[in-house]
């Protein structure tokens, strides 16, 4: 058992008996700590230990929180200027700027001749002109909403509306590069290496795989919270999607009441 131990220790793994406590692997159990992800494979075995491990807990679960919310924000409205300024690129056609101007007539001119026939057909159309006027209607705040907030939060939403699959794309694909890189100083097939990605981006953290080389619990330690930042980004960005949605259907509702209401 000693030579094994000893063995393990050498080639950079965690002996299978006792706690072996190190300054990084103090550190990543900090990480499991604050992220509140808990594998549980290292824990302190001492009263002033688990006194230490619930002041540091309360203390450091609030602050990373914070620092989640705060990356997953960022994050989230850099990939939207991204995905803005491509689509806007792809969708705007070379030479041009995207966006037609209307040039208003002089007074005193008209684009065609105004007869008692056109008046007529204007009347007859009425309905239909209410009806295009009643689309271009927008729902006003409410009065306790000033104008200032209503048109921030619009500008907002509107500025964060990402598709999900994108969203799902770029969550799969950083739990991939996990997969990916984890296998090279682990020994794990690439279905654990995916699945231990897994369990701790979602902080379910249930302890059945764990990285055991000490050397790379640094490494680990910034793919778990940079992971977890991507995440709220995710989250956040698909709590905006479906806002917008909604609201859209809110408004098409919202204007066919006021359209039977006229009729």
């Amino acid at each position: 058992m000693f030579l094994q131990s000893k063995l393990k220790s050498l080639s950079g793994e965690i002996p299978d008996y006792g706690l072996q406590w190190s300054f990084l692997g103090s550190l990543f159990f900090c990480c499991t700590v604050f992220t509140t992800i808990g594998y549980g494979h290292i824990a302190p075995s001492t009263n002033l230990g688990k006194v230490v491990c619930m002041l540091y807990a309360t203390i450091g679960i609030p602050l990373m929180l914070l620092v989640l919310t705060d990356l997953g924000d960022l994050f989230a409205r850099g990939l939207t200027r991204c995905y803005t300024s491509i689509k806007h690129r792809a969708t705007t056609p070379p030479g041009g700027d995207g966006e037609e101007h209307h040039k208003l007539a002089p007074p005193g001119s008209a684009e065609g001749p105004c007869t008692k026939q056109s008046i007529r057909n204007d009347t007859n159309n009425g309905e239909q002109s209410v009806a295009r006027i009643m689309e271009n209607i927008e729902i006003r705040p409410k009065p306790e909403e000033s104008a200032e907030d209503t048109a921030g939060s619009e500008r907002e939403s509107k500025a964060l509306d990402v598709p999900f699959s994108l969203i799902f794309l770029i969550v799969f694909a950083y739990l991939m590069v996990g997969a990916i890189l984890l296998p090279c100083w682990e020994k794990w097939g690439y279905l654990d290496a995916f699945y231990f990605c897994f369990v701790t981006m979602t902080t379910i953290g249930l302890g059945d795989i764990v990285p055991k080389h000490p050397n790379f619990f640094m490494l680990t330690s910034v793919y778990i919270i940079i992971g977890m930042a991507v995440i709220s980004m995710a989250f956040k960005l698909t709590q905006e999607r479906i806002y917008n949605l909604y609201s859209k259907v809110f408004n098409n509702e919202e204007r066919k009441f006021r359209l039977d209401r006229i009729k």
